[in-house]
């Protein structure tokens, strides 16, 4: 085990145990590879949260837009969470209300926070049906009456709204008529909604759930999180999407019921964002101190190090092929050398497979360096690409030395292989038994 220890560890700075690999086991290579994979995205990761705290420090234009909101800010909101949901009974928009953003539009930012309940917060969308490959517009209640077939030739197109569907009374009475002329099981839960004839307050969100789901019946399903198309759903769309222009928004925060999203930069303009859910400490921002906003943030940023393994792990499979890349088109390379230098120790792409396989695992430690150290001044993109650039470049100068001295360890070998006489001459051996 010490010699393979030695072997292992040791072969990136030693040629002469590099080439101990030629004899041994093409599964040390194979080992180097699967660990160098791995070590690379655990490094990746670790190096995301450790310096999440650093680049947040240096973020003062954002850090005052969080005081603004839920710090000593004049106009700052009341903001909790609780079981992992934010409760606040405040509604911002910057990107839509001017007096929004005159308030909470601190340093050019945007802000969003709505905290009402994901499920039955509903969007008022508003719909288009049009025929396929046509122009021609019909309104919902023709298409209603079209058949089954006549269906399959048109589009239904929904636009969402920038506001939340208000229960106004012309609507309660729009909802209440269509499901009092209905039949059977709808008509059914439609009277169990009704007190003494009227449908109290607590019952309009099920009232119109009841209504989408028969009227709507093309559109059961469409959105992920309520039965009908929520204001969740249409906060990602609008805002976390690239814009008209193909451009992603930035400098914003977006706080909802179960997430977080920010997108900002640093006081050295490094890239930063939050994407994720709550951690599961309750948390009370009100008049926050900046200590207090600054440790929510943290603990939200490293509560969804999960989604961040899983990120990592998706740029990994591309990856982990360019590091398959590299210790594959490096041997071959090297291997081709050989044969038309006709350098023996260098001949065969199964051997120098073995040998150059040898280096991976110190290379993922120099890149692992040299990541964890840019993580501190780069972003996340940026110190990805580093590191796998400093892992192919410590396998290629490894294996440019390795050919280069190549030489010199033959020589090496040949004077322990071969004795000679003091005058020079060759001596033969025999070996006898006593």
């Amino acid at each position: 085990m010490k010699d393979w220890l030695k072997f292992y560890f040791g072969s990136f700075f030693n040629n002469k145990l590099a080439r101990e690999a030629e004899e041994r086991s093409g599964w040390n290579c194979a080992l180097s590879y699967f660990v160098a994979v791995i070590l690379m995205l655990l490094v990746l990761v670790g190096s995301v949260l450790a310096c999440f705290p650093s680049h947040y420090n240096r973020s003062d234009d954002f850090k005052g837009v969080l005081n603004g909101v839920f710090g000593d800010g004049e106009y700052s909101v009341e903001f909790a969470v609780k079981d992992r949901h934010g409760v606040s009974n405040a509604v911002i928009n910057t990107f839509l209300s001017d007096e929004d953003k005159a308030k909470y539009g601190i340093n050019g930012y945007n802000v969003i926070l709505d905290a009402r309940d994901i499920y039955t917060n509903y969007n008022d969308f508003s719909l288009t049906v049009k025929k396929a490959n046509s122009q021609e517009e019909i309104s919902y209640d023709a298409f209603r009456s079209l058949s089954s077939d006549e269906k399959k030739n048109y589009q239904i197109a929904i636009t969402f709204g920038d506001n939340a569907l208000e229960y106004t009374p012309e609507r309660i009475q729009i909802y209440r008529e269509f499901l009092s002329q209905q039949n059977g099981e709808v008509l059914t839960e439609y009277n169990k909604l009704l007190v003494d004839g009227e449908v109290p307050f607590e019952n309009h969100v099920k009232l119109y759930e009841l209504y989408f789901k028969n009227y709507y019946t093309e559109l059961v399903g469409y959105d992920n999180f309520g039965v009908a198309p929520t204001m969740r759903t249409y906060y990602i769309n609008k805002y976390l999407a690239p814009d008209a222009n193909g451009e992603a928004y930035r400098n914003y925060i977006v706080v909802l019921q179960d997430i977080v999203f920010a997108s900002w930069y640093t006081d050295d303009g490094v890239l930063q964002s939050i994407s994720g859910y709550y951690p599961a400490a309750d948390v009370m921002l009100n008049k926050a101190t900046p200590e207090q906003i600054a440790m929510f943030m943290v603990n939200t940023f490293n509560t969804n190090s999960n989604i961040i393994m899983l990120n990592y792990m998706v740029n990994m499979f591309t990856g982990a092929i360019i590091m398959l890349a590299v210790w594959f088109g490096l041997a071959l390379i090297t291997s081709l050398i050989g044969k038309f230098a006709k350098q023996e120790r260098l001949v065969g792409f199964g051997a120098m497979t073995k040998v150059v396989g040898t280096f991976q695992f110190m290379s993922l430690v120099f890149a692992a360096v040299v990541a964890f150290v840019l993580s501190f001044f780069t972003s996340k993109s940026v110190f990805f690409i580093v590191a796998i650039a400093t892992y192919g470049a410590c396998m290629l100068v490894r294996t440019v030395v390795y050919a280069a001295l190549i030489n010199r360890i033959k020589d090496d070998d040949d004077d322990e292989d071969e004795p000679a006489s003091k005058d020079g001459d060759a001596v033969e051996v025999v070996t006898s038994n006593s």
